[in-house]
């Protein structure tokens, strides 16, 4: 199964309405992230920003994705950066889709 921009924008208008978690976000798109499962590129892209938004860390160096599946973490990004991420990359895809 390709992963393709559809997707991915789906899963961001989950993630910023909140109707799924960070961490099941993530979870979803590491096969293509990691290279398991096919995409294309600008699939690709939006699914690496998915995968670090469930990022959390000890205030130093170490940095691991969020060990369960609820919400209550601290994350290396806050709610408005994620947001934010997500509405540039479907600005921007849209752009791409309108071109073609």
């Amino acid at each position: 199964m390709c992963l393709t921009e559809e997707t991915v924008a789906l899963v961001m208008h989950l993630l910023i309405s909140g109707e799924i978690t960070r961490p099941v976000a993530c979870r979803f798109v590491a096969p293509w992230v990691e290279g398991d499962l096919p995409t294309s590129g600008r699939a690709h892209s939006g699914a690496q920003y998915v995968h670090g938004f469930d990022l959390v860390g000890d205030g130093g160096s170490r940095v691991w994705h969020a060990p369960s599946l609820d919400d209550d973490h601290e994350y290396i990004f806050d709610r408005d950066e994620m947001v934010h991420r997500c509405e540039a990359w479907l600005a921007k895809s849209q752009l791409t889709q309108h071109q073609q």
